[in-house]
């Protein structure tokens, strides 16, 4: 029976309203000095983090708040598939990150992760799993031991990395959700790393056009990928502002928004 997750659709929707705006993404681009795009910034839901001064990390403002929508994700994905299809990419890069230290020496300590741990199980069960103590998922059990192996054979992180994109995109474009089809499709295409403005209009045409339904998990998945770009282009905004870069603002004039 299909879920309509009417619930997290709807705190979803509360917090699309306070999406930054074209406006908001143009003024931060051009305030002077640096205090002023941050409080152009605490204007949005990104000023929930940063309090009510300019004495915060700014990565962590933006992490905290990719956090609080994974929150919302897991709590509603239960037994979903399609949602934690999605989320994989993050377990998945939890892996490439642990290959690495495989190929090093050894696991070690990865209280410090360098990357966000906003995967389907956590970072730590990961870890567990390939110490031998703990268990997984199948799905993720079976990519775990299908990484070593290929890294044991090939000695090549890159190659790992390659495998896991496969059966990451393999994973969205197996899905019976004809969006999540196209969305694996168009990662095949053009790849992952999407910055404005290359590849930025399809992914949000896409991303739009999930987000119009009313319910399901279309929506849910909709916002979360957007969060990732929008908190890409801030974090592009912010490092070109503080080391002096121009920055395009035809870009921002002319590209496509989620709202």
């Amino acid at each position: 029976m299909k879920r309509w997750y009417t619930y997290t659709v709807a705190r979803i929707k509360a917090l699309e309203a306070r999406l930054p705006t074209r406006e908001q993404f143009l003024m931060m681009i051009e305030a002077h000095p640096l205090d002023q795009a941050f409080f152009i910034l605490s204007e949005t839901s990104y000023g929930d983090y940063m309090g009510g001064t300019h004495s915060f990390d700014l990565d962590s403002v933006l992490m905290a708040s990719l956090e609080d929508v994974h929150r919302l994700i897991i709590s509603a994905a239960g037994d979903d598939d399609d949602l934690r299809r999605v989320l994989r990419k993050y377990d998945y890069a939890v892996i490439k990150y642990l290959i690495r230290l495989i190929g090093k020496g050894g696991l070690g300590d990865i209280s410090a992760l360098p990357i966000p741990d906003l995967g389907t199980v956590g970072a730590q069960k990961i870890v567990s799993y390939l110490s031998g103590e703990g268990r997984l998922d199948g799905h993720l059990e079976g990519v775990s031991r299908s990484a070593v192996s290929r890294f044991e054979e090939v000695g090549d992180p890159a190659l790992v990395d390659a495998m896991l994109d496969e059966l990451y995109m393999e994973g969205l474009e197996g899905s019976g959700n004809r969006f999540l089809k196209r969305l694996g499709a168009l990662w095949r295409e053009v790849g992952f790393t999407l910055y404005p403005p290359a590849g930025e209009a399809r992914m949000v045409e896409l991303l739009r056009e999930m987000g119009r339904k009313s319910f399901g998990i279309e929506p849910i998945i909709a916002f979360w990928l957007w969060k990732e770009i929008e908190v890409r282009m801030l974090k592009m905004i912010f490092v070109c502002k503080r080391h002096g870069l121009k920055i395009d603002t035809q870009v921002f004039k002319e590209m496509k928004l989620y709202v």
